[in-house]
C-alpha cells in the first residue's frame, strides 16, 4: 500500500535535452510534463495507490508530504 506524492517545480530536464544533442519532440515534452510525473513513477513501480504531483510555487515538497500523511485518513 504505497502512494506517490511528488513536489514538482521546474522542467530542468527538458531544458537540458537540446544541450545533450537530443531532439525535443512531442513525446519528450509530454513525457516530461510535471503533471504526469507521479503517475509515471507509479506505473513504472506497479503501484496501485494514489499518485499525485503537487505544484505550489515554493511549498511543493512540504505540501506533498502533508498530502501523503493525510492520504490514509481520506
Amino acid at each position: 500500500k504505497v502512494g506517490v506524492f511528488v513536489g514538482v517545480a521546474t522542467t530542468d530536464y527538458v531544458e537540458i535535452l537540446p544541450e545533450a544533442g537530443i531532439e525535443v519532440d512531442g513525446l519528450s515534452v509530454t513525457g516530461n510534463s510535471k503533471s504526469v510525473l507521479a503517475n509515471r513513477v507509479s506505473y513504472y513501480l506497479a503501484l496501485l495507490r494514489p499518485s499525485e504531483p503537487v505544484q505550489t510555487a515554493c511549498s511543493s515538497s512540504l505540501l506533498s508530504i502533508h498530502r501523503a500523511i493525510a492520504s490514509p485518513r481520506r
